[in-house]
């Protein structure tokens, strides 16, 4: 990671204004604002979170040898929101044969995106007020001009994710799931923590027959993982993956989920090609592909089961507690 380096703003650099205050649109604007730039964010929603519920999502960890937290603390980003280190968890695989996987460092950190306090979204929006960001709501862009960063969000449907926000009495756990039947081409999640929970499926196919796989997701859940839901509320979203040529759209450069940059990758890495495109703009997009995410989920599994004894057995060998995922 490269972060931008404080000094003086030159008096001929104009305003560079961000359109979106999503996640990766808000880590922009900190990055540059604690730069001395100045900066402006222009969202056509009325706050932040719009595409999420309040629901429990994961920021990953353990696809590379730093700590994620560490890499955003590295450019000025505090992770003053409310997140918990999971260190273990069940992962079923396409054959519904349960993986217990462990790791001595978090394998990703359970956190909460939407609008309410201690959500992502925000504690990014204060951090980018406090340095000194600007932050319009119900601003729309109709078209580019001058100093523009894009983060819009998402231009496509390539993935969506259907599920339940719920109230439980399960106790806290984590667990993840492939086959066709309940997610196909993707993965179900289940999380929960403290008397709450978040389950949905991810797909990116069958998106007209979603009813019946997040049904199918919540039957699996309850026969594999107990699964115990009060007052659910459904939820739905989508997200565009894929892999760009360029961070550029015309003369602008783009970032997050409007470059087609999804995951944690979409926001923690918007910083990290650093000079490779306007010398006012710096941060643009950086995406960095597992190499799990292009083979089978059954693939996925085995890898991260292996990081995970592989961490823990260089722990018990050379009785350093801080042995990394890879």
């Amino acid at each position: 990671m490269m972060a931008l380096t404080p000094g003086s703003a030159d008096p001929e650099d104009k305003t560079i204004e961000i359109v979106g205050a999503g996640p990766a649109g808000l880590v922009c604007a900190i990055v540059l604002a604690k730069a001395n730039r100045r900066v402006v964010v222009r969202e056509w929603h009325e706050d932040v979170g719009h595409r999420f519920h309040d629901d429990f999502q994961g920021l990953e960890n353990w696809t590379a040898a730093g700590n994620v937290l560490g890499e955003l603390a590295e450019v000025g980003v505090a992770a003053d929101f409310d997140h918990l280190g999971v260190t273990e968890g069940v992962v079923f695989d396409s054959r519904a044969t349960a993986h217990r996987v462990h790791g001595s460092q978090p394998l990703f950190y359970l956190l909460r995106c939407g609008n309410a306090a201690g959500t992502l979204d925000r504690a990014l929006l204060d951090q980018a007020r406090t340095a000194g960001v600007e932050v319009r709501f119900n601003d729309r862009v109709k078209r580019t001009a001058g100093n523009m960063i894009l983060a819009g969000g998402p231009r496509r449907a390539d993935i969506i994710a259907v599920g339940y926000v719920f109230d439980t009495t399960m106790a806290d756990g984590t667990w993840l799931a492939f086959g066709a039947e309940i997610a196909p081409k993707g993965y179900a999640y289940l999380l929960v923590r403290q008397g709450r929970g978040t389950v949905a499926s991810c797909m990116f196919s069958g998106f007209r027959d979603q009813a019946k796989y997040l049904a199918a997701t919540v039957a699996y859940f309850e026969r594999h993982a107990g699964l115990q839901m009060q007052r659910p509320r459904g939820f739905g979203g989508f997200g565009n993956v894929r892999l760009p040529r360029t961070a550029m759209q015309g003369r602008n450069p783009v970032i997050g989920e409007h470059a087609g940059l999804a995951g944690s990758t979409t926001w923690s890495e918007s910083w990290d090609q650093t000079t490779r495109t306007t010398p006012w703009a710096r941060p643009t997009g950086c995406h960095c592909l597992s190499a799990c995410c292009c083979r089978s989920p059954d693939f996925a599994i085995a890898t991260l089961c292996r990081i995970a004894v592989a961490a823990t057995t260089t722990a018990i060998v050379s009785g350093a507690s801080t042995a990394r995922m890879k």
